[in-house]
This record gives C-alpha cells, structure tokens and sequence, in this order.
C-alpha cells in the first residue's frame, strides 16, 4: 500500500500568539498514569492559565494563555511535574488553527469500520520528520501499513479498522519512535469535539 503525505494545501497552526489554545498531554490515564481531570484544571488555573476547560478523560484543554503555544506547553509541564510528581509531555496548539485540523483529514477511510486519527507533533517540520521515520520504521522491519497515512499540519493522519488501534503496524511502529518522536494521538472525533467547542463554547463543555 502506498503510503502518502499531503505537503500543500495542509492547515498549519503556525507557533501562534497568546491567546485561546488547546493543550494535549501525551500518555494520561493509560499506562497507569492517572491524573483526574478536575486535579488537571486546577493544576493550570494555579499555573496561570485562565477559562480552563478540560475535554474527556484523555488529556485535552482548551484555556487562555498569555504565552505563545509552546511556551505555553513548557509552563503546564512544570506546573504538572511540579504538582502532580510526574513528567508528561505537552503540546500547545492556537484555537483557530487546531480547529482548522478538524476538517480536511488527509486519508481516506477504505468501506468498512475503520477509525480516523490524528498523532500530533510539535510542528509541521516534525510531523514530517515522523511520517519519514515511521516509513524507515516500517521498512526496517519488512512491514507495510494496513492503509496510507498522511502529513496534516503538525499531525499525521492515520486510519485502522477498529479494533486494531494498537496491533496494527502503523500504530506500532508509532509508539516505538514516540521517545525520539514527540507525538500524541486522538481520534478524530475528539479533535472534531474541541473543535465544536472552541467554535460554539455554548453548546458542549
């Protein structure tokens, strides 16, 4: 199967300026490192953060920051490694180009019940870095992905039948490279709900 990156045309949140962002943190509430929500929203008001709102139960928040993206994800970093104990790695993404990311997802699903992700990097330079290593990855190791995969601003789109989210080779071969590769995946229907949200704050919280 061939397997594809979008190189023009892709939303790029850019590094952004202060203001309304999404924050990710990587590898919570699986893997036996459990940070209550509520504990989350506290430990970010206390950092400074303002109109934090956490979104599910897997590391997600929309706030106001007066920092830029990834100053803003250093900050919950240390305000989390302090107050929680442990380290885990943040990503900071400005409001409108993070929605941009809801829409446009660079694969397409084959007929069947398949589920579309989203591994989001530091930048669009480090998604591609990703999507080149995860092809080394998979050559390396004489495997192929079930189904192509694609460059999305700083993410790369992926999509596995369900069920296979983490048997599958792609997703594999992703987590073997996430110590040399900073990424977080979420379903795309996540991202399309703190989309919705930072669009119409009314109507989900």
């Amino acid at each position: 199967m061939t397997r594809t990156r979008q190189e023009q045309g892709r939303p790029d949140p850019g590094p952004g300026e202060p203001g309304e962002q999404v924050l990710l943190l990587r590898g919570i509430n699986v893997g036996g490192i459990k940070l209550p929500m509520a504990e989350l929203a506290r430990i970010l008001q206390e950092a400074g953060f303002a109109a934090v709102r956490t979104v599910l139960a897997t590391g997600n928040a929309i706030l106001t920051s007066e920092l830029d993206p990834p100053a803003t994800g250093r900050r919950a970093e240390q305000a989390i490694d302090t107050q929680f104990g442990h380290r885990i790695r943040c990503l900071a993404y400005p409001g409108p180009g993070f929605a941009a990311l809801a829409t446009g997802f660079p694969v397409q699903p084959p007929h069947g019940n398949y589920h579309r992700y989203l591994s989001f990097t530091p930048s669009p330079a480090a998604a591609g870095a990703l999507a080149a290593a995860l092809e080394e990855q998979l050559a390396c190791r004489g495997l192929r992905a079930a189904e192509p995969f694609a460059v999305h601003g700083p993410a790369l789109g992926w999509v596995a039948e369900r069920g296979t989210s983490t048997s599958d080779p792609l997703a594999q071969a992703l987590q073997r490279l996430a110590p040399t590769h900073l990424h977080t995946t979420r379903n795309l229907n996540t991202v399309q709900r703190i989309a919705r949200i930072l669009r119409a704050p009314e109507h989900d919280a």
